[in-house]
C-alpha cells in the first residue's frame, strides 16, 4: 500500500501496511492518492471508513470477478474494470480486478494482485512533473490510470496479432497441419474472448460516464475521456476482425485437411482400381472347376501373370493419361 501525495509544487510517495498510519499523512492541499495492492478485506474496510465509502462499493471491491461497473455517489464516483496482462512464462493472459474511487481530492485504487500493475508510467510521470497531471485534478489522475489499462489491451491486441500471423503462415506454408494447429486456434479464440467480455462493456461505460452529471468530472476532462472511448472501439474492431481471421484459418485448416483426406482416398482408389481386373482374374482361375485347360498348360502360369501385369501397366498408362496423377 502507498500514498502518493502531489500538487503543482510537491511531490511524496509513502508506503506503509498501517491504514491508520497512511491516512494520518493526508494533506488536502494535495492530490492523495492511495494503491491498494492484493487488497485485503480488512484494509479496504479501513480505508472506506476514513473516506466514508458507501457500503456497495465495500462489497463490490472485494468482489473479484465483476465486469467493468460504474456507480456514482453524492461524495464519490465509483469505476471497477479489469487488467489483463500477458505471462511469457506460460503464455496465458491473467488478469485482476481494479476498482477505483475518485473523490474530490483524493482517487484510491484497489488491485486484487501483484503482478498486472500498468502504474509505472504514471508514478514517473508525478516523480519528474512531466506533462500536465500534477496541474491537474482527480479526474485526470483517473483518466490516465484509464489510459494504462487500455495501453495494456493494446499490448495485448499487438501480440495476438503477432500470434495470428504467425499462426496463419504456418497453415499456408504447411501441406500437413498437425492437431495441434486446431489448439492452437481455440487458444488463441479463447483469448480474443476474455478480452472482448471486458472491452465490450466497458466502452458502454465510459460513455456512460461522458454524460453523466458528476461534479468530479471536469468538462476538459470529457476529451480525454472520448479518446478512451475511441480506443475501446478501435480494440473491439480489431479484436472482432482477429475472430474472423482465426475462422477464416480454421476454414483453411479444415480445407487443408480435407484435401489431405481426398489425396489419400484418391492414392487408395488407385490401386484399389488396379487390382480389381487382377483379382478377377486371379478370381476365376482359383476355382476349383476339373474341367479348365489352361491349368494343364505348360506355360499356363507364366501366362496367367503375364496378363494380370499387362493389365495392370494397360490400367496405369490409362490413368496417367486421363490425368488421374496429378
Amino acid at each position: 500500500m502507498r500514498l502518493i501525495q502531489y500538487n503543482s509544487q510537491k511531490y511524496t510517495d509513502i508506503s506503509g501496511k498501517d491504514v491508520a498510519a497512511l491516512t494520518t499523512t493526508i494533506d488536502n492541499d494535495c492530490i492523495n492518492w492511495i494503491d491498494v495492492e492484493a487488497a485485503e478485506e480488512q484494509v479496504v474496510k479501513q480505508i472506506a471508513a476514513y473516506f466514508c465509502l458507501h457500503e456497495m462499493i465495500i462489497e463490490d471491491i472485494l468482489i473479484q470477478d465483476h465486469l467493468p461497473k460504474l456507480e456514482i455517489f453524492e461524495n464519490h464516483l465509483f469505476f471497477t474494470l479489469r487488467m489483463l496482462y500477458y505471462n511469457s512464462k506460460d503464455e496465458e493472459l491473467n488478469e485482476e480486478q481494479l476498482s477505483i474511487v475518485l473523490g474530490e481530492n483524493y482517487v484510491l485504487s484497489f488491485q486484487s494482485g501483484i503482478e498486472g500493475d500498468v502504474f509505472d508510467n504514471i508514478l514517473a510521470d508525478l516523480k519528474l512533473g512531466k506533462g500536465i497531471i500534477r496541474k491537474e485534478k482527480t479526474d485526470y489522475l483517473f483518466y490516465r490510470i484509464l489510459d494504462a489499462v487500455i495501453d495494456e489491451y493494446f499490448n495485448i491486441l499487438e501480440l495476438l496479432r503477432e500470434q495470428i500471423e504467425t499462426l496463419e503462415e504456418f497453415i499456408l506454408s504447411t501441406p500437413h497441419p498437425s492437431e495441434a494447429t486446431v489448439g492452437q486456434i481455440l487458444e488463441l479464440r479463447k483469448k480474443i474472448t476474455l478480452v472482448r467480455k471486458y472491452t465490450i462493456p466497458l466502452k458502454d461505460i465510459v460513455s456512460k460516464l461522458k454524460t453523466a452529471d458528476s461534479k468530479f468530472i471536469n468538462p476538459g476532462t470529457i476529451t480525454f475521456l472520448q479518446d478512451i472511448s475511441d480506443q475501446l472501439l478501435l480494440l473491439n474492431t480489431n479484436f472482432e476482425t482477429f475472430r474472423e481471421m482465426l475462422k477464416d484459418l480454421m476454414e483453411l485448416y479444415l480445407a487443408n485437411l480435407s484435401h489431405n483426406l481426398n489425396r489419400v482416398m484418391k492414392t487408395l482408389t488407385i490401386v484399389a482400381t488396379i487390382f480389381i481386373p487382377l483379382t478377377f482374374v486371379a478370381g476365376i482361375y482359383g476355382m476349383n472347376f476339373e474341367n479348365m485347360p489352361e491349368l494343364h498348360w505348360k506355360y499356363g502360369y507364366f501366362i496367367i501373370w503375364g496378363i494380370m501385369l499387362l493389365l495392370a501397366l494397360l490400367m496405369v498408362y490409362y490413368m496417367k493419361k486421363m490425368h488421374w496423377f496429378e
